[in-house]
Formats: structure tokens, C-alpha cells, sequence
């Protein structure tokens, strides 16, 4: 009696339909198409900086890079598995990157005097680098190892050096060249810093 009790509630457990505490709806707009970009300052913990007032010199951070996107349908949808054993977290449509465009070129040029060597019109690529990969690399770095495809919407460029005391003002302009031939240009309008 006690092993037929076993084996009932043994079959009944395996009958139980699948544990899915997360209800995550399915995705299937898995990679994005890029259409355009959007530039901005952020400050240096990451978040947007507003435009309206002054900052300090030291809480400048750099440059969100922002993709504007379209979401495009994988042909073989993922079936995502959900377990109570591991911590929620539903996919967000454009989660596999872009389908087609790969990085080819970043061209970061100031558009005011930033100090005796960097003049408006002059390329600073060179004083930024790229939040990647839980650290940082050059952009030179970055465009070397990122080969496959855009994998995000929106990447942090940081400025490597504070600007200097004679700095009143920060604008850049952003170009980013695909593997697609397409290119697209935005500037970040003027931020001004505080006098020392």
C-alpha cells in the first residue's frame, strides 16, 4: 500500500505543469534595427545631466550614445524557461542586439575651445573611452573587439580628462559609422560648467 501511495504521489508530482513564477510574456521582436542617434551629456554616476543649469566641473561624466531603434522579429523564437530557483527577469524586445549594423567608426568632435591643444572643430575621440564589459575601454579598443554586431541601445562615452578651469562650456557632436554603409551624426548641445 505505502510503495502505490509512493508511486501515485510520485506520478502526480511529475504531472504538475511547469513552476513559472516570472509569467514572462513571449518576445519575439529579439534584435533591433538602428534609425537614427541621439547624443546628451551624463553626469559622472551615469545619469542624464540637465541642460538648464550650470555644473561642477567634476560632475561631468561624458556622453550617453543613444540608438534610436525598431524591433524586428526573430524567424525561430526562444522559448524562454523559468525557474523559482533562479531570480526573475523577462527579455526585452531588442535583447539579441541589432540584426544587421556592426560598429565601424565613432568620431567624437568638440565644438567649442576645450583647451590649448583641443580647438572647436577638432576630433577628441582620443580623450574618451567606453563603459564595456563591467570596465572601460578606448574607443579604438572597443571598436577592435566589437566586431559581430551593436549589442546595445545606449553606451556610455567618458570623458578620460576633467575639463580644465578655463572651460566654460562643453558641447560636442558624435558620428557613428555602421558595417551598413549608414551614418548618423547628433550633437549634444551646450552644458556650462560653474567658474571655479
Amino acid at each position: 500500500m505505502k510503495r502505490l501511495l509512493a508511486l501515485l504521489l510520485f506520478s502526480g508530482v511529475l504531472a504538475l505543469p511547469q513552476c513559472n513564477p516570472c509569467r514572462c510574456p513571449e518576445v519575439t521582436d529579439t534584435f533591433f534595427d538602428i534609425t537614427d542617434l541621439e547624443v546628451g551629456h551624463i553626469a559622472a554616476n551615469g545619469n542624464f545631466l540637465s541642460m538648464e543649469e550650470p555644473i561642477e566641473r567634476s560632475e561631468y561624466g561624458g556622453i550617453a550614445l543613444s540608438f534610436e531603434t525598431e524591433y524586428i522579429a526573430h524567424s525561430n523564437p526562444m522559448t524562454w524557461f523559468s525557474s523559482s530557483a533562479f531570480a526573475c527577469s523577462c527579455p526585452d524586445p531588442g535583447w539579441d542586439g541589432s540584426k544587421h549594423e556592426a560598429f565601424v567608426n565613432i568620431i567624437i568632435t568638440t565644438l567649442v575651445d576645450m583647451d590649448t591643444t583641443s580647438n572647436a572643430g577638432d576630433t577628441v575621440t582620443q580623450l574618451f573611452s567606453i563603459d564595456w564589459d563591467l570596465g572601460t575601454l578606448s574607443i579604438p579598443a572597443f571598436l577592435a573587439k566589437d566586431t559581430d554586431k551593436v549589442q546595445y541601445e545606449r553606451y556610455n562615452l567618458i570623458l578620460s580628462e576633467r575639463p580644465g578651469p578655463d572651460v566654460e562650456e562643453l558641447n560636442f557632436q558624435v558620428r557613428v559609422e555602421l558595417s551598413t554603409g549608414e551614418a548618423y551624426t547628433d550633437q549634444t548641445g551646450s552644458i556650462f560648467s560653474v567658474p571655479s
